[in-house]
C-alpha cells in the first residue's frame, strides 16, 4: 500500500511539473509573438523612413 501511494505521489508530482512547463511554454510562445510583431513594425517603420 505504501509503494502504491509513493507511485501515485510521484505521478502527481510529474503531472504538476509537466503542467507548469506547459504554462511557461505557452507564455513564452505568446511573448515571442509579441516581440516578433514589434520587430516587424519597427522594421516596417525603418523601411518607410529610408524611402522618404
Amino acid at each position: 500500500m505504501l509503494e502504491e501511494q509513493r507511485l501515485i505521489d510521484a505521478i502527481a508530482d510529474d503531472l504538476a511539473k509537466w503542467h507548469e512547463r506547459k504554462q511557461v511554454d505557452e507564455l513564452l510562445r505568446e511573448r515571442l509573438k509579441e516581440i516578433t510583431c514589434l520587430y516587424e513594425i519597427r522594421r516596417g517603420i525603418g523601411v518607410e523612413s529610408s524611402l522618404v
